[in-house]
């Protein structure tokens, strides 16, 4: 028996190097946990999101109802933290064409947090899930303790890169997460757009949330079809309601010169 286990932790002690000499893309995120994270396929908002990290539970609960559809994706073990707090990005493009495929990426975006300290040994859904109508439960006016350095457990793109730029790595935004956003969106919509219905004279206004793993590379978690475009932050307030007038500039008055200011979604493909 003995001799056996020896036999298996070699084996496995060499498979392992091996994965680590292939510098696969996904090793930043792994850790030693095995967490996933289930969603439900036709529910949004965070609703019915769970962090799972036995494999026994996940075939229970997605064989639990046969109607049900789940997305399953490995959890990000190693994300990069902001004061020990988790958060995603929120970032919105549009497509005014699908052939040729006509994409405008939105400038701004913003980051909602959690509200606790991120740790893997809770999978409490103030810690893992950002989403808004998930955090405003956990508010300070409803119960629990809101993210101290964050006004609604939000902050806008440019107040993340004022921190980044605090501790010397304004960089990586610019090398790193934000032409990684941009590229993935583009490659992502480049995928699917032999598989979409092409109506001309449309557009469609999109928002994809990302995550940035510990080495400062953002990993698209999910595209939104129909994203909450409501006021219920002062981020929320402002960024909507300039999203919402600058597409009007690209897809109504995109040959006149703007007036006030100049529309913030640039052309990506």
């Amino acid at each position: 028996k003995q001799w056996y286990q020896r036999r298996v932790a070699i084996t496995a002690g060499g498979m392992l190097k091996e994965f680590g000499e292939l510098k696969l893309a996904q090793e930043s995120i792994e850790g030693c946990t095995n967490t996933w994270i289930m969603k439900p396929g036709a529910k949004s908002r965070g609703r019915g999101v769970i962090p799972q990290n036995n494999f026994d539970d996940i075939i229970k609960l997605a064989d639990s109802s046969k109607e049900e559809k789940w997305v399953i994706q490995k959890y990000i073990e190693h994300p990069l933290l902001v004061h020990n707090t988790k958060f995603d990005i929120r970032q919105w493009f549009m497509v005014t064409d699908w052939n040729p495929l006509t994409l405008y990426f939105y400038q701004d975006s913003y980051l909602r947090f959690g509200s606790r300290p991120f740790t893997l040994d809770d999978f409490d859904p103030s810690i893992h899930l950002c989403n808004n109508s998930i955090q405003k439960k956990f508010l300070s006016g409803q119960g629990k303790n809101e993210t101290s350095f964050a006004k609604g457990n939000m902050w806008t793109s440019a107040a993340f890169k004022k921190h980044l730029d605090k501790h010397g790595n304004l960089d990586k935004w610019d090398d790193l997460i934000y032409p990684g956003m941009k590229k993935a969106i583009q490659r992502v919509m480049m995928t699917i757009q032999d598989i979409i219905e092409d109506r001309k004279n449309s557009f469609e206004l999109y928002g994809a949330d990302f995550m940035v793993d510990s080495n400062y590379s953002p990993w698209l978690i999910e595209i939104n079809c129909s994203p909450a475009m409501g006021g219920t932050t002062k981020v929320t307030e402002r960024l909507c309601s300039e999203v919402l007038d600058d597409c009007i500039k690209v897809i109504i008055d995109k040959k006149e010169k703007s007036t006030d200011r100049d529309s913030a979604l640039i052309p990506l493909l």
